[in-house]
């Protein structure tokens, strides 16, 4: 049986520690930022660390296009709630969300299926 499991990572490139080597053929960015490429091919400039308590939305590159990770102004004051808090938020979001595409996806359905 396979196991699969999908993880967060920020991850790094340190390729500008090195000037006075080239670019991997497989470098998409040529060292603005760490990519997927970087993983795969195990680049020597690479390197990761984990991403804990963000939800996102991960593009079809496997980059984040948008996320927010608890901390910073979430942890501050008297009022601040804590992470079990944000982790429940944040599941009935994602619930939310699949939900309202599916009823989209639904409409858009039985449509086509009118005009046949």
């Amino acid at each position: 049986m396979d196991c699969i499991n999908h993880v967060l990572l920020e991850i790094y490139c340190w390729k500008d520690e090195h000037p006075e080597t080239p670019y991997p053929p497989f470098c998409p960015t040529k060292g603005k930022y760490a990519a997927y490429p970087c993983l795969f091919h195990k680049c020597p400039y690479v390197d990761f660390t984990s991403c804990e308590d963000t939800l996102c939305y991960i593009g079809r590159e496997a980059d984040e296009v948008y996320g927010i990770s608890f901390g910073g102004d979430m942890e501050e004051g008297p009022s601040a709630v804590g992470v079990d808090t944000w982790e429940q938020i944040a599941v009935a979001k994602i619930d939310e969300a699949y939900e309202e595409f599916m009823a989209k996806k639904s409409v858009v359905d039985v449509t086509e299926q009118a005009k046949e």
